[in-house]
């Protein structure tokens, strides 16, 4: 699923869920995400998930699980493939949508996250799902 660019401060700020399929859709196994990415700051690190809800303001994330993606220095644009988020066992039902949920932390990873605050930018974002 094409998402386009999404946008994300490190260190501090707030989760953004960003809409990637409708339900119903069942997802079962390890979802992986391509994207080119671009950080001003050093060790930066967003947190990546799948969320589900009827919108952004109820999605609650699949299995309160969250995985990193850290760029230990300054990148340009630089593109990562097959990056991993967490795998999934999932039936969305009519009526919620699924989210690629991005954060600048995790409340069950306490100091996974930025050392220093800044923003990570992700263009021409695609998320491979295992659907089934």
């Amino acid at each position: 699923m094409r998402l386009g660019t999404v946008v994300n401060t490190v260190g501090l700020g707030v989760p953004l869920h960003y809409p990637i399929a409708a339900g119903p859709i069942t997802i079962a196994g390890t979802p992986t995400l391509d994207a080119k990415v671009t950080s001003l700051s050093l060790d930066s690190r967003l947190m990546l998930a799948l969320s589900v809800g009827t919108s952004p303001l109820d999605a609650r994330i699949v299995q309160n699980n969250m995985l990193p993606l850290r760029e230990p220095g300054i990148v340009l644009g630089k593109t990562r493939t097959g990056v991993e988020l967490p795998s999934i066992a999932i039936d969305v039902p009519a009526g919620q949508h699924l989210y690629l949920t991005v954060s600048p932390l995790s409340d069950m990873s306490f100091g996974h996250g930025s050392r220093l605050p800044g923003a990570m930018a992700l263009s021409d974002v695609v998320v491979n799902l295992p659907v089934r």
